[in-house]
């Protein structure tokens, strides 16, 4: 069983920075997104709506499909797969593919703003997608990630990783 005190530690990193960041304001990044629909500086809002996963039908034919409800595994139907390639939730990744993730968790977004950190700190799922050297799927892989409101803000983060001469397609759905 790998060790995930690494994650831990970077979670508990992200939120000691998080103090130190400023507020989001509606610069140019969040043009389509208010800062305040964020909740970011409230505790976690009220969670009205019904709890359980909705659903969302397939939009056509994929490789395989993951299903997230309020951040929680809904489940994965693979179709076709190469071997060696991984298609699953977050945290099981971080038993299957510990380095894979360690290496790049936080690789392009990391903590230099709230909204990142925020996501770094308070994450409880999401998707990982691992596509080794040379392999190309023909099919898209898909994951959908519901929100009910059962589970107030929901915390999701998603990380593809395809090797050098590798390809793929993801499609990555919230609702």
């Amino acid at each position: 069983m790998a060790s995930t005190s690494w994650a831990a530690e970077r979670r508990a990193d992200a939120e000691r920075r998080i103090a130190d960041l400023p507020v989001l304001a509606g610069r140019e990044e969040w043009r389509f997104t208010r800062p305040r629909d964020l909740f970011l500086e409230d505790a976690e809002p009220t969670a009205p709506g019904p709890a359980g996963a909705l659903d969302v039908p397939a939009a056509g034919e994929r490789s395989a499909r993951l299903t997230l409800s309020d951040g929680r595994p809904g489940g994965v139907v693979v179709g076709t797969l190469p071997d060696g390639v991984f298609v699953g939730e977050r945290s099981a990744a971080l038993e299957t593919h510990e380095s894979l993730v360690r290496d790049r968790l936080q690789g392009l977004v990391g903590t230099d703003d709230r909204a990142a950190a925020s996501n770094a700190a308070l994450w409880e799922g999401g998707t990982f997608v691992f596509v080794p050297r040379g392999v190309h799927l023909e099919l898209p892989v898909e994951t959908v990630t519901t929100a009910t409101g059962a589970a107030g803000r929901v915390t999701t983060r998603t990380l593809v990783v395809v090797e050098e001469g590798a390809s793929a397609t993801v499609i990555d759905r919230y609702l």
